[in-house]
Parts: structure tokens; sequence; C-alpha cells
């Protein structure tokens, strides 16, 4: 189904839908991978600033 699809693209046709799937990809690697996890390392680092001036205060 999807390779005859495919198959009836034109060369242009196919650049675009596989830019778009390589755009995609890009944009669901930010949202899922990389900004969860800059937003975890940067919760932690702001805890840890927090408990460094706790224990200076001490």
């Amino acid at each position: 189904m999807i390779k005859s699809w495919w198959a009836e693209k034109s060369t242009s046709e196919k650049q675009i839908v596989a830019a778009l799937a390589v755009l995609s990809l890009g944009v669901f690697c930010w949202l899922a991978v990389i900004k969860p996890i800059d937003t975890y390392i940067e919760e932690h680092q702001s805890h840890a600033q927090k408990i460094k001036k706790d224990i200076k205060w001490m």
C-alpha cells in the first residue's frame, strides 16, 4: 500500500516528503528528548545551588 503510493510520487514530491519527515523527526527529538533533559538539568542545578547556599549558611 505505502510502497505503491511512494512509487506514484514524482522525485520532487519524494524530496518534499523526505524533508518533512526529517523536520518532524528533529522536532520530535527536541520535544521528547532534548527539552526534558535540559529542564531536568536546570532544575537539579538550581536545587544544588540552594543546597550549597544552605550549607554555606550553616
